[in-house]
């Protein structure tokens, strides 16, 4: 089970059920991937504690947005009418196929609507109902930013983003940092980071699986391959 996830399941047991119909309570974790054509795959889950009805009078489905992250693009409607929720379940899976244009990084936004397909505020939400992929996988960095150590357990280091003009995410990098990046952290260097990223209410999390030191000049696309960047590891 993911780690937000669990954090949400145990939310729940904490709430008696008379708090839980009158909170309103909410979760709705999104994340993404590429399908092995290459194209973007965006996937949620939601819940609410059953019962839990007052706030979804209104609540008809789901709009999704991307935008492109190395280039800092505008958001775009990717859904030309709203994916309806299923109302007969309090605990239920989405998922659709975007196709985005590769070789770049994409963030994901999945937000509620109503049946005219206007944004509507959410009530109660515990999770992230953002997504990050860059597809096909290993041909686009998905993050970049200088590397800072982390007195978290089980994160190895953080990114911060440094470079103007992009809107990467920051994200915690997972404890074992591949032995590569060990000299890089806490040295100010602009690192590009290769592999997944999923978020939660706690922030980003992702496995590195390359990385290059192209810096904030490169362009978003990866010019070399994929062979090349997985050789640091050898």
């Amino acid at each position: 089970m993911r780690r937000s996830l669990w954090l949400t399941v145990f939310a729940f047991a904490l709430m008696a059920p008379e708090q839980a119909m009158a909170a309103q309570y909410l979760f709705l974790e999104a994340f993404g991937g590429c399908n092995p054509s290459g194209s973007v795959g965006i996937g949620w889950n939601v819940g609410y504690a059953a019962g839990d009805t007052a706030g979804t009078a209104n609540w008809f489905g789901f709009n999704v947005y991307r935008k492109d992250v190395g280039l800092c693009g505008p958001w775009q409607l990717v859904t030309t009418t709203p994916i309806p929720r299923d109302v007969h379940s309090t605990n239920a899976y989405y998922g659709m196929t975007d196709p985005a244009p590769s070789n770049h990084a994409w963030h994901y936004q999945v937000r509620l609507a109503d049946a005219s397909g206007a944004d509507i505020s959410p009530f109660g939400f515990v999770e992230s109902y953002d997504a990050f992929a860059a597809c096909p996988w290993q041909t686009t960095p998905i993050t970049e930013g200088t590397l800072v150590s982390s007195p978290v357990f089980g994160i190895a280091a953080t990114v911060h983003p440094t470079c103007s003009g992009s809107c990467y995410p920051g994200a915690g990098l997972d404890d074992p940092l591949p032995d590569a990046l060990v000299p890089l952290v806490d040295q100010n260097v602009v690192v590009r980071i290769f592999g997944n990223l999923d978020c939660g209410f706690e922030g980003c999390l992702m496995s590195v699986s390359g990385f290059d030191l192209a810096g904030c000049d490169a362009l978003p696309v990866r010019p070399t391959s994929w062979g090349k960047v997985k050789s640091i590891y050898r």
